[in-house]
C-alpha cells in the first residue's frame, strides 16, 4: 500500500476519533456545561479568528505547496523557503495587529450592542490568529513531505480535548469564560509546538534563506500566485464559516442562534471528514500531475475520489437523518437546542454536492488557470453575504443554512463547468448516479421500521440497519473497485 494510501487511512482513522470525541463534546458536554449565548461566543471568538487567517497567511500555505518542488533540496531541505514563509508570516501578523489597533474600539462597540457577552473579549481573537498562522507554515511542511497524520492529531485532538475539559471547569466554577478562551490560545500554542518538533523530526528544520534562490522575478512570481491563493482561500472560507459569523451579527438573540447553530455545523463536518485526507494530500499529487502535463492521470485521480466522496458522503449523511431526532432527545437540554435540527439536513446536502464535485478547487489551483479560482471565490464571497443577509432575517438558522447551501452549490457548478470547458474532465459517472439511488432506498426501507421509543435502541437499530444493507450493497455491486480492493485487505489481515 502506497504512502497515499496510507496517510488517508490513518488520516480519516484519526479525524473519526475526532469525530467521537467532537460528538460527546457537541452533544453531550457543551449542551450540559454551557448555555447557548456562552457557546456561542467561544464559536465564535475561535470561528472568526479562522476565518480571518487566511488574509494575513498571504497564501503561505499554498505557496510552500506549489514552489516545494522547485526548492527541494537533499542538503539544505528546502533552500530556504520555509525561512522566507516565516518572514512572510511575520509581517502578515504585524498587518494583524496594526488593523486591530486601528478599528478594535469600532469592532467592539458594534458587538457589544449585539451582547454584552462580547465585551473585552475580542482581544483573545489576535493571539488565535497568529499561533493559527504559525500552525498553517509548519502544517504545509508535513504536507510537502507527504506526512499529514500526526499533525492532524496534534491539530484535531488537541482542541477536542482541551475545550471540554474548560467548559467543565467553567460550570463547576472553577474558571471563568475568561479563562476558556486563554484556554484556547494555549490549546493552539501547544498544537504550534508539537508540529515544530515534529517537522524537525522529519528533517532538521532550516531557517537559513538563500537569497540566490530568491531573485525579484521568483519573489514576484510567488507574490502573485500567493496572492490569489490568499484571496481563494478566503472565498473557501467565506462560504463554509461565514454563515456562523453572520448569524452571530445579525440575527436576532445573535450569540444563542450561534450557539445553537454549532449542532449543525458539527454534524455536517462530520459527514465530510474523509475528504480533509483526500484535500490535505491531493496538492502534492495534483501539482506533480500538472508539472508533467499528465491530464490522464488527473481525469482518474478526479474520477476516484468524487466517486469515494459520493459513498461516504451519502452514507454518512443517511445515518445521521435517520437518527437526527434521536440525537437531540440524546442531548442534556436538547430542548433549547432542537431549532437547528433542518440545519442538520440542509448542510448535509451542502457538504454531499461538495464531496461530489470532489478536487475541483485542486485541479484549477495548480494549474495555469489558477487566476479563475480567485474570481470564482469572490463571486461566492458576493452571493454568499447577499444570501445571507436576505435568509438569516426570514428564517434565521435555517436561513443561515440555506444561504451556504444556495451559494456553495452555485460555486460547484462553475467550477465544474470550468474544468469541463477548458480541460475536457468531469468526475461522475453512471456509479455515481447508482450511489445516490441505493442511499435514497435504504434510507425509505429503514424508515418502515418501528421505533422503540428509546432514543440510543433507536439509533442504534437504525445505524446497524442501514449501515449493513448499504455497505453490503456497495461491496456486491462493486460500485467503487478502491472499496472492494481495501475491503479484501482488510480481510486478509484480520483473517491470513
Amino acid at each position: 500500500m502506497g504512502i497515499i494510501k496510507r496517510q488517508g487511512i490513518k488520516y480519516s482513522f484519526i479525524s473519526y476519533i475526532g469525530v467521537i470525541l467532537g460528538a460527546i463534546n457537541i452533544l453531550i458536554i457543551y449542551p450540559f456545561a454551557l448555555e447557548p449565548d456562552e457557546l456561542g461566543l467561544a464559536r465564535f471568538v475561535l470561528d472568526t479568528s479562522l476565518f480571518i487567517a487566511p488574509f494575513f497567511l498571504l497564501g503561505l500555505d499554498q505557496i510552500g505547496q506549489k514552489f516545494y518542488p522547485e526548492f527541494k533540496d537533499k542538503e539544505s531541505g528546502d533552500r530556504g523557503l520555509l525561512g522566507f514563509m516565516l518572514l512572510v508570516g511575520i509581517f502578515g501578523f504585524v498587518l494583524c495587529v496594526l488593523i486591530a489597533i486601528l478599528f478594535g474600539d469600532w469592532l467592539g462597540e458594534y458587538y457589544n450592542k449585539q451582547s454584552l457577552l462580547f465585551d473585552g473579549r475580542l482581544f483573545y481573537m489576535i493571539p488565535i490568529i497568529g499561533l493559527v498562522l504559525l500552525m498553517k507554515i509548519f502544517y504545509t511542511q508535513c504536507i510537502n513531505y507527504k506526512r499529514i497524520t500526526i499533525p492532524a492529531l496534534f491539530i484535531i485532538w488537541y482542541i477536542k480535548i482541551s475545550l471540554p475539559i474548560l467548559a467543565l471547569l467553567y460550570y463547576y466554577s472553577y474558571i471563568s469564560i475568561d479563562t476558556i478562551l486563554w484556554g484556547i490560545v494555549i490549546s493552539y500554542l501547544l498544537v504550534v509546538i508539537s508540529l515544530v518538533v515534529y517537522t524537525n523530526s522529519l528533517q532538521k528544520l532550516k531557517f537559513k534563506i538563500y537569497k540566490s534562490y530568491f531573485p525579484r522575478k521568483k519573489i514576484k512570481e510567488m507574490g502573485v500566485y500567493g496572492l490569489y491563493a490568499m484571496l481563494g482561500s478566503t472565498g473557501t472560507l467565506i462560504a463554509t464559516r461565514l454563515d456562523a459569523i453572520m448569524l452571530a451579527s445579525i440575527d436576532t438573540g445573535a450569540l444563542t442562534s450561534s450557539g445553537i447553530y454549532t449542532i449543525p455545523l458539527f454534524i455536517s463536518s462530520g459527514i465530510a471528514i474523509p475528504t480533509g485526507a483526500i484535500f490535505a494530500i491531493s496538492g502534492p499529487i495534483i501539482s506533480e500531475a500538472w508539472s508533467k502535463n499528465n491530464l490522464t492521470s488527473i481525469q482518474n485521480y478526479y474520477s476516484k475520489t468524487s466517486l469515494n466522496l459520493i459513498i461516504f458522503g451519502v452514507f454518512a449523511l443517511m445515518l445521521v437523518w435517520l437518527s437526527v431526532d434521536e440525537l437531540y432527545a440524546i442531548m442534556p437540554n436538547g430542548e433549547k437546542f432542537v431549532a437547528g435540527k433542518y440545519a442538520v439536513l440542509i448542510l448535509g446536502i451542502t457538504k454531499l454536492i461538495d464531496m461530489a464535485t470532489g478536487i475541483n478547487q485542486h485541479i484549477i489551483a495548480f494549474s495555469a488557470f489558477f487566476r479563475f479560482n480567485f474570481y470564482a471565490l469572490m463571486f461566492l464571497a458576493v452571493l454568499n453575504i447577499v444570501s445571507n443577509y436576505i435568509f438569516i432575517p426570514i428564517y434565521h438558522i435555517n436561513g443561515a443554512a440555506l444561504a451556504t447551501l444556495f451559494s456553495l452549490t452555485v460555486y460547484n457548478v462553475i467550477k465544474f463547468v470550468f474544468i469541463y470547458v477548458k480541460f475536457g474532465m468531469q468526475p461522475f459517472s453512471i456509479q455515481s448516479i447508482k450511489v445516490l439511488i441505493l442511499g435514497l432506498l435504504v434510507y425509505f426501507l429503514v424508515c418502515f421500521v418501528p421505533n422503540t421509543g428509546n432514543p440510543f435502541v433507536d439509533t442504534f437499530i437504525n445505524s446497524l440497519l442501514a449501515g449493513t444493507l448499504y455497505v453490503f450493497s456497495i461491496l456486491a455491486l462493486k460500485i467503487s473497485p478502491d472499496l472492494n480492493v481495501l475491503f479484501k485487505q482488510i480481510i486478509k489481515r484480520i483473517k491470513p
